[in-house]
């Protein structure tokens, strides 16, 4: 049996903040990360931070554990701290990437501020020619006007915010299929305010118990 593991020291990327949120804008994130695993197996991306990621790490382990954390500036909300885990058995992968901290003024790998490039998850599958099919979510929130969060009087149940940045309560589902033959890369997004189901599912079952209600408005 094999053992081993890799460690990506400095995964930098520049992309457009467009593509998740309705305004023109660019966002930079340095991240860290470990990966360690057995067994040869088909090549993957290490890629846990977010689906546009491009990485320079491969991943040749038959089975695999990931665990890293990153920090982006976007121009729309600022710097925000996120972790990120990710396992892969065989060519199927699944990677959940979050804000979240169990630490009330956030830890070492995440902020807890629940802003900017908040999170996401997504699943996907390599086959032994290379090509991939992954499918997920990812989410993008607005900062509250302050801090800690305090509920909306004009809109009960949901976190205070103003209007320019309820603008950025803006998620994606996607499916992208990549290294097809005869196709090569392809991709296919749904975005929208409708698309934050995934962080109001979180914040419906499993609220910071510190915040009044983290859930954010769609409108």
């Amino acid at each position: 049996m094999n053992y081993g593991g890799i460690i990506n020291p400095a995964v930098a990327r520049l992309c457009l903040v467009n593509l998740i949120i309705p305004a023109v804008g660019g966002a930079v994130t340095l991240g860290l990360s470990g990966t360690f695993g057995s067994g040869s197996g088909v090549e993957t991306d290490v890629n846990i931070f977010n689906s546009s990621t491009i990485s320079v790490i491969k991943n040749n382990f038959e089975n695999s554990a990931t665990l890293g954390t990153n920090l982006t500036y976007n121009n729309a909300t600022g710097f925000n701290r996120a972790w990120a885990v990710a396992g892969k058995r065989g060519g199927f992968t699944v990677t959940l990437n979050e804000d979240i901290s169990l630490l009330k003024n956030g830890g070492p790998l995440a902020s807890g501020l629940d802003e900017g490039e908040t999170g996401g998850a997504f699943v996907g599958f390599t086959f032994d020619n290379g090509m991939s099919i992954f499918a997920g979510t990812e989410i993008f929130t607005g900062k509250p006007t302050q801090y800690p969060k305090t509920q909306s009087s004009k809109y009960p149940g949901f976190v205070n915010q103003t209007d320019a940045q309820q603008q950025f309560n803006v998620g994606r589902t996607f499916l992208k299929i990549e290294n097809a033959p005869s196709i090569g890369n392809i991709r296919f997004d749904y975005s929208g305010e409708s698309q934050m189901w995934s962080q109001n599912i979180i914040h419906d079952y499993f609220d910071y118990f510190y915040v009044v209600r983290a859930k954010v408005l769609t409108i």
